[in-house]
């Protein structure tokens, strides 16, 4: 009901603004120690655009795994389920799984060898000069401005199909309240929040095998039709 869709999309970004005001309040106090003199890698603007060495590889994981997790998974793991079967849906699980599993090997050997680094771009820098790193960053604005579109057109449309709503109903309260809590919080507040955001979706995982696969039974013979 139109009801229960505004209630869940408020409650959710409310939940999430007290979790970036909460990171915040400790980035607040980071740019306070900086002024009064701190010069460690986590004061100043560095710890609000990088969060540099703060956090561990859980949080950086239910970063990783809330910000990969969008509207796709209910439309394109179904049909790949629905065309190709159960090879078709390991496949697919793998090849979405797999470069997070390299990135997680080549992460720290790039962070030994550019400590200084913040991003893919400054490595590119320095590995190959200004121009391809200018043309690197480009590349990326693109992809994520195509990136961000995608997701505010998927939410849009889930609300939409779900409840009824117009898209502008849910578009508009997210983008608002993201752009707010950012600008905040920086780095620390999105990764903050994308925690709260993958510990809610690994419960509702949960839920939804148990409630799928509790009360199912399927033949041997079936599994290879």
């Amino acid at each position: 009901s139109e009801t229960a869709a505004y209630v869940i999309v408020y409650v959710v970004l409310a939940a999430c603004s007290c979790v970036a005001v909460s990171a915040g309040y400790f980035v607040f106090q980071v740019l306070r120690k900086d002024a009064s003199g701190n010069d460690d890698d986590k004061s100043g603007a560095d710890f609000w655009y990088s969060a540099r060495g703060t956090q561990g590889p859980v949080s950086l994981g239910l970063s990783f795994f809330s910000s990969a997790m969008g509207g796709w998974v209910l439309f394109s793991a179904p049909e790949v389920g629905a065309l190709s079967g159960w090879w078709g849906t390991i496949g697919y699980a793998l090849a979405s799984s797999l470069p997070f599993v390299l990135f997680m090997w080549l992460g720290p050997i790039i962070r030994r060898r550019f400590t200084g680094g913040f991003c893919l771009t400054d490595w590119v820098r320095q590995r190959f000069g200004r121009p391809l790193q200018v043309y690197v960053s480009l590349v990326s604005v693109f992809y994520m401005w195509v990136y961000m579109v995608a997701e505010l057109t998927s939410i849009g449309n889930l609300v939409r199909d779900m409840s009824g709503l117009s898209p502008l109903n849910a578009l508009l309260p997210v983008s608002i309240f993201t752009l707010m809590y950012t600008s905040l919080s920086g780095l620390p507040g999105s990764i903050w929040t994308d925690r709260l955001q993958g510990v809610i979706m690994v419960i509702f995982i949960i839920v939804t095998v148990i409630a799928c696969f509790g009360g199912l039974h399927i033949a041997d013979g079936k599994w290879g039709e």
